[in-house]
């Protein structure tokens, strides 16, 4: 796996998604801006939304849609 980070820290997480231009966002656009595989980036929204900064809504069989507490 060369190239890939080693270590994804929700605080990365966080900083990319208050960086989106978007409210909404999906994990595969946030794992598009690191490189980092995709259940890396799922573990660190859901640690994102137990903490209270992020929510999240299941908007087709497989889809998930996040967003920014506040943002609205």
């Amino acid at each position: 796996m060369a190239g890939r980070k080693q270590t994804l820290m929700t605080e990365d997480v966080l900083k990319i998604i208050e960086e989106l231009p978007e409210p909404v966002f999906t994990a595969k656009e946030v794992s598009e801006c690191v490189e980092t595989s995709d259940p890396t980036v799922h573990a660190r929204l859901r640690e994102l939304e137990d903490a209270g900064a992020i929510s999240s809504k299941k908007v087709g069989s497989r889809a998930v849609a996040w967003w920014r507490n506040g943002a609205f």
